[in-house]
This record gives structure tokens, sequence and C-alpha cells, in this order.
């Protein structure tokens, strides 16, 4: 994710130019839309710190409960990737609930 992200912030028109294609013989070439978008040189490694690909890391969890004329929802937000500093089974070390709200 990070060099083809730094690619991409270096030399935008160039990126979107290759998306576009080469366009079929007898129609006209449509304009960059990017070409006036002056590039950033960005570190790779210093990227590579803070920005990832891959799977989910956060998830929503929405659940409502009615028993009668009462009812519940409760809202909660799971970081799958959080470490857990005090577990004690190493099954339950990492994740946590970072926001919970019943309503």
């Amino acid at each position: 994710m990070a060099a083809g992200g730094a690619d991409f912030v270096k030399d935008p028109s160039a990126y979107i130019a290759a998306e576009l294609g080469e366009p079929a013989s007898g129609q006209a070439q449509q304009p960059n839309p990017a070409s006036h978008i002056q590039g950033v040189e960005l570190d790779s490694a210093k990227l590579a710190q803070i920005a990832r690909s891959g799977g989910r890391r956060t998830y929503r969890v929405t659940t409502t409960a009615k028993m009668g004329k009462v009812e519940k929802k409760v809202v909660g937000v799971w970081d799958t990737d959080f470490q857990n500093q005090n577990a004690r089974d190493p099954a339950y070390a990492r994740g946590t609930w970072v926001y919970w709200r019943e309503e």
C-alpha cells in the first residue's frame, strides 16, 4: 500500500493517464483531469508506519432488544488491533471495546 500510494502522490497525472489507458483508433484522446496537479514526494518508510492495507481494524456493533414497552439499544466499537496489557489468557491479548453506549 505504501509504495503504491507514494507513487500516486508523487505523480498523480501519470497514474491517472495510465488508468485512462490509450484511446482506440479513431477516438479523440480525453484530456487528463489531473494534468494541473503538482505531485509531492513522500517518504515510503514513514508512510508505511501510518498507512496500512488489509482487513478492517475496527467494527461497529449495534444491537437492540425489546421487552414489552422497554427497548434498549447498545452501540459499540471493537478494535481488533489493540494490544491488551492486562490479559491473563493469551487468547484475549488482542482486541478491546473502544466505545460503548447504551440508549
